[in-house]
């Protein structure tokens, strides 16, 4: 006897097997679809926190398990965890990788980023998505972070310049990561270059705490130039950077924990100390140490204070002081 749809319906063992081979059909299915998964740039896990604990790292840990801490940390550690549970979803794009447009691709980067790819790889995807889309503005500034993270200074720098050259002055953030590559490479001859971009960085972009940071050092590599030796007058304004810096609250981002953010604190408190005649000003270096175990000095000190200054070896100094004075 035929089994017509009728038959299924009316005969309840026929009901029986129907519905136990879609079942089966169904689950042979998806064990397909989880095993191939399609093309792997359209898969992510679920988008976590952006927020990096240093401790994550294992660059820097929080010292506050002794005395507990501000409250305030806990308060946040709490809203990381539910901001954390709240972002149940995923970056999967459906469209396939070779009909992504910029934003596709910049999705995909923020989720790589977020599952704590290497910078190699995610450095290698960013150059894929600029060959595929062309460059632009965003995602110059995430190629450039991962070469500031993966390769040398001129790697960088070289970079930077052939993205400023392209896309022309469109892009403050741009200009501003080319003052400070420059900054932190220290050749003499780039001076007037690092003067020329920081003064048009701050005319592109909002007064941030980075850019005020690298005003300091710019000042201050300023004042090494100057052909008499530096004067009292160049020295009060790299104190005067310091105290606008302050004044701005950028040191109250300590509380933060971000290697990044630390190594930046650290190197205002070192050009303050160097500017002033090393007496005083030493509370930003002593709440770092304070509230911080940094790990990795040097390295550490290589992020806070710009090559050709000097000061790196002093910062290695200060620090190691301060930390074994916080644990007295």
């Amino acid at each position: 006897m035929a089994i017509t749809p009728r038959t299924v319906l009316s005969e309840p063992i026929n009901l029986l097997v129907f519905a136990f081979g879609v079942f089966a059909v169904g689950g042979l299915i998806g064990v397909i679809w989880s095993a191939d998964g399609g093309d792997e740039r359209s898969r992510c896990p679920a988008l976590q926190a952006h927020a990096q604990r240093a401790a994550d790292v294992g660059a820097v840990s929080h010292g506050f398990e002794e005395d507990n801490g501000p409250p305030e940390l806990a308060e946040a550690s709490q809203a990381d965890a539910s901001h954390r549970a709240a972002l149940d979803y995923t970056c999967r794009l459906d469209t396939p990788a070779h009909d992504w447009n910029e934003a596709h691709w910049l999705r995909h980067l923020d989720c790589m980023e977020a599952r704590g790819e290497p910078t190699e790889v995610i450095l290698a995807e960013t150059s894929a998505a600029i060959e595929s889309v062309g460059l632009t503005p965003e995602l110059a500034v995430k190629k450039a972070d991962a070469l500031e993270a993966v390769a040398g200074p001129d790697e960088h720098i070289a970079f930077l310049e052939q993205a400023v050259d392209r896309l022309g002055v469109v892009d403050g953030q741009l200009v501003h990561r080319l003052a400070r590559a420059l900054t932190w490479r220290g050749h003499q001859n780039d001076i007037e270059q690092i003067r020329h971009l920081q003064l048009l960085s701050r005319m592109l972009m909002p007064d941030s705490c980075e850019v005020q940071q690298t005003d300091i050092w710019v000042r201050y590599h300023l004042a090494q130039q100057m052909a008499q030796g530096p004067s009292p007058v160049a020295w009060d304004g790299v104190q005067r950077a310091v105290r606008h810096y302050v004044d701005r609250g950028c040191h109250e981002r300590l509380h933060e924990g971000r290697w990044e953010t630390l190594a930046e604190i650290v190197g205002v408190g070192v050009a303050a100390e160097a500017t002033n005649g090393h007496s005083g000003h030493s509370s930003l270096l002593r709440e770092v140490a304070g509230s911080f175990e940094v790990r990795q000095v040097p390295t550490f000190c290589r992020e806070a204070v710009p090559e050709g200054t000097g000061l790196r070896s002093y910062c290695e100094k200060r620090m190691g002081d301060e930390l074994f004075l916080s644990r007295r």
